[in-house]
């Protein structure tokens, strides 16, 4: 198992005054926060070694405030946005490389999304702590592979199971359709992602881990799709350091 643990993210309505994050523990050990800017879900990982996950959810359970620097901010992060898609924030930095586009194919292999319901934007210290190991030695994807892959089913399993409730339904008999889920056989009988995810505020992780898709079934990593980061760049969107003023 990695040592990289998915956090969840509730999103408060927004507030004039930035309110400091406050997580909680779960069953599970994972981390659960509340009380941060806009309506629905946002599922991330962290970074770091057990131990010091240990301690730090230790502390927060009896009430402390963690110290010695440890971070519990998200390193990566999924969210649901209001037209239904997923964006995926990462703090690997994008230079030619490809390296949104695989972390992406990664990502939609578990969610089971259609390719261009997907973004990803790149993580900056404004919205996420900064990545410490840097963007380099071709370690990005073998470096998060895992996390992201866990998170992203992990996603996928928890909208899943709000689906079900909100349509009435066994679990068995929900299915990802576009951008939500529909139960199986019966498309009229649908919901989309993000009136799922504002209408619901109790969120958590499943009690056991999901199971993750088997290499055999792989229909998006490894294959040739067309590169997230080559829309911006042919428009002129794209924003480089030199861009600073």
């Amino acid at each position: 198992m990695s040592d990289q643990s998915p956090v969840v993210r509730d999103q408060s309505p927004v507030s004039s005054s930035p309110k400091r994050r406050r997580w909680r523990v779960s069953r599970r050990g994972f981390l659960i926060g509340a009380g941060v800017t806009g309506v629905g879900l946002a599922l991330g990982v962290t970074l770091g070694k057990p131990f010091v996950h240990l301690k730090v959810a230790e502390m927060l359970d009896s009430g402390g405030a963690p110290g010695g620097g440890y971070d519990t901010s998200p390193w990566a992060w999924f969210e649901v946005l209001e037209d239904s898609r997923i964006r995926l924030f990462v703090p690997k930095v994008e230079m030619g490389q490809g390296v949104h586009t695989s972390l992406a194919q990664v990502a939609v292999e578990e969610l089971g999304i259609a390719w261009d319901d997907l973004d990803v934007m790149q993580a900056t210290t404004h919205v996420g702590p900064a990545d410490d190991f840097g963007t380099a030695g071709s370690t990005s994807v073998s470096g998060t592979y895992a996390s992201i892959r866990q998170t992203a089913a992990t996603l996928r399993e928890m909208l899943r199971a709000a689906a079900a409730e909100q349509l009435g339904q066994p679990l068995e008999n929900i299915e990802i359709d576009g951008r939500g889920f529909a139960v199986a056989g019966a498309a009229d009988q649908r919901i989309d992602l993000y009136p799922l995810v504002a209408s619901k505020r109790d969120w958590d992780v499943p009690e056991d881990p999901p199971a993750l898709k088997a290499v055999s079934d792989f229909t998006v990593i490894g294959q040739p799709l067309p590169r997230k980061d080559i829309p911006a760049k042919v428009t002129g969107q794209a924003i480089y350091g030199y861009d600073m003023r």
